[in-house]
């Protein structure tokens, strides 16, 4: 035992002395070791990263140590037993709380397993494996292109490419403020944050044009938090769906009354969430209220219009819709963006990673290519909803197809069916027509031919599906299985 002491007490040693940054997980992902290297890199002392539980997410945690420890956790792969080898997106650390202070590193991870490996063959151990990590800085020439190539170009597996990417996009925005909420490189969202960061030095009233599902309320938390810290107050939001114009005025009133402004120059915030869902009957006195309101606050407002459209169709008041209007901030719907999907899916599986001990690392190409197709009608959050069903039933690192819900399945099934596909014009006997003889045909074809199971399926008797099948000119000689 002591000889046994002795050797781990050498190794440890030795561990501590190397050049190369090392740390080591055990089984619950917490840190048990981190030698002095790895501390240098990290920007924080061992005594601060020691015991530190991580999570495979890029998630802002608002913890500059609890923001370090992820971007060192093992993959999931990792934890079951498999070497990997990824570029990771490290912050420098930044204890200190101030913002925009670190630049990410971009650094290369390799993760070996410590148990033995005989425990992952099949029928072994199920249990997590304590894993060790080994970083290295990666050179210039390196980084740059870790963060400008296309995934397929990084020598790393392509499941970790939209982690590292998500990694990467969120230091990019942190420097400025919080994590930006829309997640992706479309032109639509490279600009709605370009306009955020403008408008946040200034007091001037916007209106947030979106979906309901998408990130209304968090663009707006985003913009009042990129507003310079010496002149930023508080922030409200109230939304027009959930509260009675009485009690949004009451909520307002109260901020107002709350609000400690230590100088002229303070910028307050209020969000007034889905204005254009405001009754005909208090559009004119919720004018006329926010434009006190704006002598006081940053007036922002959320629609799903543009409220200039609105009011030129007579739908909203002039006056108001002026007011709002002098900058507007466009979120497209998500069908519209669709390059955005894999970042904005990979960002909602790394949320509902954080703090859990069922840990996902993304996405099966046919998965992600399932949900690049899907309509989304209810925006980011039906999406959000869909991966969080998807999540909760993967039992492996990675979500597969089969994980998905299936009415998304199924909606993207009738999409690339030609008979679901809409005519120019439409002969509605006939179109009916070929969706029965389709589904017909799976029916029987599910049965292997036996015309009673296929009347089961199809939930009709026997001689009902005879009949229709006449109806419909099939050939009723064959023989019958």
């Amino acid at each position: 035992m002591g000889a046994k002491r002795a050797s781990t007490t050498s190794l440890v040693k030795l561990l501590q002395s190397a050049d190369c940054p090392i740390c080591i997980f055990d089984a619950a992902r917490r840190i048990i070791f981190a030698n002095a290297a790895l501390c240098e890199l990290a920007g924080c002392a061992e005594s601060d990263l020691l015991l530190q539980v991580a999570s495979y997410s890029s998630e802002p945690t608002g913890e500059a140590l609890a923001d370090i420890a992820n971007a060192l956790c093992p993959p999931p792969h990792a934890m079951e037993g498999a070497a990997c080898s990824v570029v990771v997106s490290l912050p420098s650390g930044n204890t200190s709380g101030q913002e925009g202070a670190a630049t990410p590193q971009q650094v290369r991870a390799n993760y070996r397993p410590l148990n033995n490996p005989a425990d992952n063959e099949p029928g072994g151990s199920d249990e997590p494996s304590s894993v060790i990590a080994f970083f290295s800085r990666l050179d210039s020439k390196e980084a740059l292109k870790a963060t400008t190539a296309p995934a397929s170009e990084v020598a790393h597996p392509e499941w970790a490419g939209f982690h590292t990417a998500l990694q990467q996009l969120r230091q990019e925005t942190t420097r400025h403020a919080k994590s930006f909420p829309l997640h992706g490189t479309s032109p639509a969202v490279t600009k709605v944050q370009r306009q955020a960061l403008m408008l946040a030095a200034t007091a001037t009233a916007a209106t947030i044009i979106a979906p309901a599902g998408a990130p209304r309320k968090q663009l707006a938390e985003f913009l009042h938090s990129a507003t310079p810290k010496q002149i930023r107050g508080t922030f409200l939001a109230v939304d027009c769906r959930a509260l009675s114009w009485e009690q949004l005025q009451e909520n307002v009133f109260s901020f107002l009354a709350a609000s400690d402004r230590t100088s002229d120059d303070q910028i307050d915030t209020i969000l007034i969430d889905s204005l254009d869902a405001l009754s005909t009957e208090t559009q004119q006195p919720a004018a006329q209220f926010i434009a006190r309101l704006a002598d006081e606050v940053r007036v922002l407002a959320s629609a799903e219009q543009s409220l200039a459209f609105l009011s030129e169709h007579g739908e909203f008041p002039q006056q108001l819709a002026s007011q709002l209007s002098t900058a507007e901030l466009l979120i497209p719907p998500l069908a519209e963006r669709r390059e955005d999907i894999p970042l904005t899916a990979q960002a909602i599986v790394e949320r509902l990673n954080a703090n859990r001990q069922k840990q996902i690392a993304g996405f099966q190409p046919q998965a992600m290519d399932e949900l690049c197709l899907a309509s989304w009608p209810g925006d980011e959050a039906q999406l959000a909803l869909a991966i969080a069903s998807a999540f909760e039933n993967a039992n492996q690192p990675l979500i597969d197809i089969d994980d998905l819900p299936e009415s998304i399945r199924r909606e993207v099934q009738a999409a690339s069916d030609p008979a679901f596909s809409e005519p120019t014009t439409i002969d509605l006997e006939a179109y009916l027509a070929e969706i029965e003889s389709t589904l017909i045909r799976r029916a029987l074809d599910h049965a292997k031919g036996n015309k009673t199971q296929a009347a089961k399926l199809l939930g009709m008797t026997r001689p009902r599906l005879y009949r229709r099948l006449e109806q419909l000119g099939w050939n009723l000689d064959e023989d019958e299985s």
